[in-house]
């Protein structure tokens, strides 16, 4: 990836999208690997080079946004992960349909990021809906949907609500086709 990134700033220069998409995945990387101080320097560069240099409605950038917040919500920083969330849900909505994989995702992560912000009720919405879209479009033995269903179980779970937590922490049975 740094190879790849090296290469992408000597042909395109270091303000071009490319550069910016080569970061956030070198950040993912970064994180997938516990540097999670060099992940959040990376997905800020990012950022600024997505911000600056590409158009801000680009879904490239909500990803990098929800890299970025993800991290931060898992580093116990909620308050700072908002305003990247919902900066992400707004270029979703803006630019792709509404049934998007990617804009269940931040919703996802905005309702996860509230909850731990102790803002349950508000984050609940957000996380069930976002589960429903995935299941309604991904189906319930996708990746994405089954991190979705977590969420809404640690909600349930921070916000006290054990009965809750069972429920939705109970087995989830594909439908087979025909059924």
């Amino acid at each position: 990836m740094r190879r790849c990134l090296e290469i992408d700033r000597r042909v395109h220069g270091e303000r071009h999208e490319n550069v910016a998409y080569d970061l956030k995945e070198l950040a993912s990387l970064e994180r997938a690997q516990g540097k999670l101080r060099d992940a959040e320097a990376t997905y800020r560069r990012s950022l600024s080079i997505y911000r600056d240099a590409v158009d801000r409605g680009s879904p490239f950038l909500a990803v990098a946004l929800n890299g970025l917040a993800e991290l931060l919500l898992g580093d116990g920083r909620p308050r700072e992960a908002e305003p990247l969330l919902r900066e992400s849900v707004a270029i979703v909505e803006a630019s792709l349909p509404p049934d998007h994989w990617l804009l269940h995702t931040s919703r996802s992560l905005l309702g996860a990021g509230l909850a731990a912000a102790g803002r349950y009720q508000e984050g609940e919405s957000l996380a069930v809906e976002s589960y429903a879209g995935f299941e309604r479009s991904l189906g319930v033995a996708d990746p994405r949907t089954r991190a979705a269903r977590e969420r809404v179980v640690h909600l349930y779970e921070a916000w006290g609500r054990a009965d809750r937590a069972a429920e939705w922490r109970a087995p989830v049975e594909p439908v087979k086709p025909g059924e």
